[in-house]
């Protein structure tokens, strides 16, 4: 069944569970992502703006997430600005959107993930219009 929403411009699909939406990640389960992430050396996409890198989590606590960026990468991002981290895992695809907290050669410090997402109808990023182009 197809129904539009008033406050989108485009159709949701309703299934047997009704909308079909990014469902919330658990704290727990998060935590256990991050895990097989770190153990397996398994690589995501970090995007921040225009720009995409290859990354991997190499270790993270209650406060912070620490990410090693692929070397040939050249503009890295700056302290305090926010980046999209975007993974799949297990045949899932997973988002969350955080801040840098410290930056060095290759690697950042990120905060931990408020919320994460998952079960995307769309299985690519948002693409961000450059700076000093409005739609």
């Amino acid at each position: 069944m197809i129904a539009t929403d008033l406050h989108r411009a485009e159709p949701v699909l309703y299934g047997k569970r009704g909308p079909e939406v990014a469902q919330a990640v658990s704290r727990i389960e998060r935590e256990f992502i991050m895990k097989e992430f770190v153990e397996n050396d398994l690589s995501f996409e970090l995007n921040y703006g225009q720009l995409q890198y290859a990354a991997k989590f190499k270790g993270f606590n209650e406060k912070q997430l620490h990410v090693d960026i692929d070397p040939g990468s050249s503009q890295l991002p700056k302290v305090e600005d926010n980046v999209d981290v975007f993974l799949r895992f297990r045949g899932q695809i997973m988002t969350f959107r955080s801040q840098v907290l410290d930056r060095t050669n290759g690697s950042l410090t990120l905060a931990p993930p408020r919320s994460m997402y998952r079960d995307l109808t769309r299985a690519f990023r948002r693409v961000i219009a450059p700076s000093g182009i409005s739609i």
